[in-house]
Order: C-alpha cells, then structure tokens, then sequence
C-alpha cells in the first residue's frame, strides 16, 4: 500500500512541476489558461492564433472548449502536447478526442482516441475568422488530471483555397500565372473559383496532384478529380477535364472576354478521392488572334491558291481544308510570319472542288494561342 501510495504522489508531484514548467505565455506576456466553466461553445477561452493554450479536464464528462480568432489566410493544423513521459498508460486510458469547428460551426476536423502529443498532418485551408476547438476524453475516465496544451497553428498563404467555397457564390478569386492549391476535405467537399478575362484568351490548364504525396495519398486519389469551367453570364460549360489521377495533358481552351467560374470535385462518387490529398493547379492565359478573313482563292491546274486578311500581332497562319463544306477540315499547312498571308496548295485533283479555312495564332508564355477560324471559302481546280 505504501509503495503504491508513493507511486501516485510521484506521479502528481511529477505534473505538478510539469505545471509550473510550462510557461505558456501568449503574445502579450500573459499564460493563456482555460478559464472554467468552459464546458460549451459559448464559454469558450480565447487563445490566440500561433500561441498555446493550457488546461486540464478535470473530472467524469469535463469537456473544454477553446476559440481561436485568425486575419490571415492560409491553411490551419492542430497541435497537442503533454509530457507523456511522466503519465502512466492508466490515467491516459484510451486518450482524448478533438473537434475543430468554423465560424458558421460546421465541423472541420476530429480525430479521437490520442494517447500522444501529435500535430495534424492534413491541412485546414479556410478564410479568415473564428474557429472552436473542443478537448473531452474518450471515455469518462480517462486522462483525466493530465495538463496539456493545444495550438492552432497558421501557415500564412495566398495559394492555398479558402474554405468555404462550395459554391460559386462563395467561389475563390484567383489570377492567372499563379499556382494554386487546393484540397477535398470529404465526400461532400466542392471547390469553386472564379476569374476574369479583359481580352479573349487561349487559356492553358495545368492541373495536377499536389507535391510531396504520400505513398497512401496517392493511392488514395482513385478515379481522380474532374474540373468544370463555366460562363459567369449564362451558365453554360465551357470546358471540362474528367479522371485527372496525376496531371491534365493538353488542356487549353478559348475563351472570350469575361468571367469564369472553375469547379473542382472527386469524379463519381464517395470513395473516388481520398479526403484530404491536395491538388495543384495554374491557369495561364494569352490573347488571342483576331479572325481573318480569305480574301481570293484560285483555282490553277491541280492547285489552289488563297489569300488572307493579316492578322495584328499573329506569328504566322495555320491552313485547313475539307472535301465538303460541312465535312471535316484538317490542318494542311503552317504558314510562319505575319507578313505572308497566301498559300498555294499543290499536288490535287483537276476539276475538284476544295473548301478551305485560315486561322492566326501567336505563340506566348509557352502557350499556341489560335484565332477563330475564318468563314469557309471554295474554289474549284483546273
């Protein structure tokens, strides 16, 4: 009885001076405590953002609750400690549990059964403001007398999303030539942005998954994420990329000027994309080639020659042609330079008709930017 009576005050003595060792002190100078009764969401301590706050659950069904106030964007991360080394695996019993909520109170994270100091590995990426932490223990009686400390940590960031934005009213404003980061926080997660063209652009997509995955977080992507890309002014899609697992290869689309919105989502349903495997994405625009126009096309003996309107600030001139109006047309010929705006087609069939289009582009920012097609014109060879 006294060996073990001893073992407990050894124990308590070894807390105690854990207490008095911590110093948890917040920006100011001053430690930030729990303030008792904290046992509900509106008796919340106030902590700050970057700084620990300490406390203790004191008995059966204590619970504490804590709040934490951010201005910054960026990605959030829970951190917990105690000195586990001088508790015994009894007291901790089965550990404690966490729940983070916002400030519209929709849960964010949870995770349970603790039993050691642990900072969150997956990112919270939400907007500035209020955010609840809750501490309780798994069970009743477990880890109870055990002061702890718990932080919210920031990691400061204008690439990452900010939640909530699972609509295009609440959509993410972003800006060309910027990569971006985003994740799916869980099956019923999607991501909007939106951006605005003040020319009509060729747009290049790179969307891919994030950096530095683990092994289980790949795996985990499944069947991929999808992207839309919407007209803010009716509505309509106007590009889209499915099952993209690793990268989206060749994704360009043109686009007037405007407004857009980008939602990104798991492809199908529940279990595509693992919760929590962040994605990249960049969206880099040119301008776009006005539309010229043929200007004469002539037939020759088994040739045709066509002339084109020039085109301001175009790299040169791409050729199609079609056995039918309507029919299919395939790209013939590159035409380099601004200046050269005729083409000779050779080597066709006498008294044929041919029809053909003319398209300008300008090569930028590692993007080909190609203009409208031109109305078709026909011309019959000799």
């Amino acid at each position: 009885m006294k060996t073990k009576m001893m073992k407990v005050l050894s124990t308590i003595l070894a807390i105690a001076v854990f207490v008095g060792s911590v110093g948890i002190v917040n920006a100011t100078g001053v430690q930030t405590s729990e303030i008792e009764p904290n046992n509900e969401s509106t008796q919340a301590t106030a902590v700050t953002v970057n700084q620990p706050g300490f406390g203790v659950l004191e008995g059966n069904g204590d619970v504490d609750w804590y709040k934490v106030t951010t201005t910054e964007t960026g990605y959030l991360q829970l951190k917990f400690d105690f000195d586990y080394a001088i508790n015994l695996s009894s007291i901790i019993g089965a550990g404690f549990d966490f729940e983070i909520y916002n400030s519209q109170y929709h849960k964010i994270y949870e995770t349970d059964s603790q039993r050691v100091p642990f900072v969150s590995k997956n990112p919270l990426p939400y907007e500035p403001g209020t955010f609840y932490i809750k501490v309780a223990a798994t069970y009743a009686y477990d880890a109870i007398g055990i002061p702890y400390s718990i932080t919210l940590q920031q990691v400061k960031s204008d690439v990452w999303e900010q939640e909530e934005n699972n609509t295009q009213q609440t959509a993410n404003t972003i800006k060309m030539d910027k990569k971006y980061t985003g994740v799916i926080l869980n099956s019923d997660d999607v991501d909007w942005y939106k951006f605005k063209l003040a020319k009509a652009s060729t747009v290049k997509i790179d969307f891919g998954r994030g950096d530095n995955l683990t092994v289980e977080q790949v795996e985990g992507i499944r069947s991929g994420w999808d992207m839309y890309i919407y007209c803010a002014s009716d509505g309509k899609e106007v590009a889209a990329a499915k099952h993209i697992t690793e990268k989206a290869d060749n994704f360009t689309v043109n686009l007037k000027k405007g407004t857009y919105y980008v939602k990104v989502w798991p492809n199908t349903s529940y279990w595509c994309v693992m919760p929590h495997v962040p994605y990249n994405f960049k969206f880099t625009a040119a301008t776009t080639p006005g539309k010229t126009k043929i200007q004469k096309a002539v037939g020759k003996k088994k040739a045709v020659t066509i002339t084109w309107k020039r085109v301001s600030g175009a790299d040169g001139y791409y050729v199609y042609r079609s056995n039918y109006k309507n029919g299919n047309y395939k790209k013939i010929a590159t035409v380099k330079g601004a200046s050269k705006m005729s083409y000779t087609n050779k080597k066709l069939k006498s008294k044929r008709t041919y029809y053909y289009k003319v398209a300008a582009y300008k090569k930028t920012k590692g993007i080909t930017a190609i203009a409208n097609q031109s109305a078709v014109k026909s011309v019959k060879t000799k």
